[in-house]
């Protein structure tokens, strides 16, 4: 009875170590299974491989549609691409060109086999609810706001275009009043009220001191004394004592037709091929922190022609010489 107690406890023992020597092995074979690949993509060295988009999610929009971008991007589900490759840089661009967004990027939010789960992450631009003025006179406010008014458009994005463009008209407005040192910030501010996403422009203006044409320089000019020249500019005057009535200020448009009557004066002196090789208009200090303007124009005055013997016929009333003296 005793041998059968103890061949019994032997049996159980050798069980137990069989049961924990299979869980052992079994342990280390899980261990040293292949995982799946966590940074698939996160450098270029892989070798590209072909993948099919099986889920598509666009996030971070509040305004814009989710299917409009994802349009846009070109990609949908069931659609082959190729990773790491072209194709998302590819989308990312195609959303780039719209001008709506911030920032945008495309995640890759699962890898299982030949398929991927893709997310369009973007951040849009804000959307205008309207604009105010500072550091101007409310009697100038209309006519900026004519100005302005193909650029800011109610419910358009704010993009960097519509920035610079605000920009630059404001200060063009101000460099033909005769201030070109005029500087504009943007000041954003949300407008909840309004809608989500949407903000209101402070445009802050800081118009400087308005600068004068101290002098217009002529260079190459021959023919025609500099002194001539500049009677001929009827809206591009330098400053003088006595031109208190007509405002030595610099306006591009006046400036520009003003040289056209410097050829046209050359012209009628029989010069006809003179020409205004360059010109510069740039800032000179005068002491005490006050600036004026200095224009220099370059002329080359080409050949001057003449009239060769001039020959009347059919003059019976009057002979050729009192012609000539006509």
């Amino acid at each position: 009875m005793r041998i059968r107690q103890i061949i019994f406890r032997c049996l159980c023992l050798l069980a137990f170590a069989t049961a924990n020597g299979s869980a052992a092995l079994y342990a280390q074979d899980t261990d040293s299974l292949p995982q799946p690949e966590t940074d698939l993509f996160a450098n270029d060295d892989k070798e590209p491989r072909e993948y099919e988009i099986k889920a598509l999610k666009v996030s971070g929009h509040q305004l814009s549609d989710s299917a409009s971008i994802a349009t846009v991007s070109g990609l949908y589900v069931g659609k082959t691409i190729t990773l790491p490759g072209e194709d998302l840089a590819r989308a990312i661009r195609q959303i780039w060109k719209q001008n709506l967004f911030v920032d945008v990027s495309i995640d890759i939010v699962q890898q299982l086999g030949d398929e991927v789960s893709l997310e369009i992450v973007v951040k849009e631009y804000p959307r205008l609810s309207g604009h105010g003025y500072k550091g101007i006179k409310k009697t100038q406010h209309d006519e900026l706001n004519t100005a302005l008014g193909r650029y800011l458009v109610k419910g358009r994005v704010t993009n960097d275009a519509m920035r610079l463009n605000t920009i630059n008209t404001i200060r063009a407005y101000y460099e033909e009043k005769g201030f070109p040192d005029t500087k504009v910030e943007i000041t954003e501010i949300e407008n909840p009220a309004y809608g989500k996403g949407y903000v209101s422009w402070v445009l802050s203006i800081n118009k400087g001191k308005r600068l004068r044409i101290k002098n217009i320089v002529f260079t190459g000019n021959t023919q025609i004394e500099s002194a001539r020249l500049r009677r001929a500019m009827k809206d591009t005057r330098q400053m003088r004592w006595y031109t208190f009535y007509k405002p030595s200020k610099y306006i591009v448009e006046d400036y520009e037709a003003d040289k056209k009557k410097v050829i046209d004066l050359y012209n009628a002196r029989g010069l006809r091929d003179a020409q205004i090789v360059s010109d510069s208009v740039y800032t000179i200090e005068n002491g005490k922190g006050k600036k004026s303007l200095m224009l220099k124009i370059n002329i080359d005055e080409g050949k001057l022609y003449y009239f060769g013997n001039i020959i009347f016929r059919g003059n019976t009333n009057y002979s050729a010489a009192e012609l000539m003296a006509r």
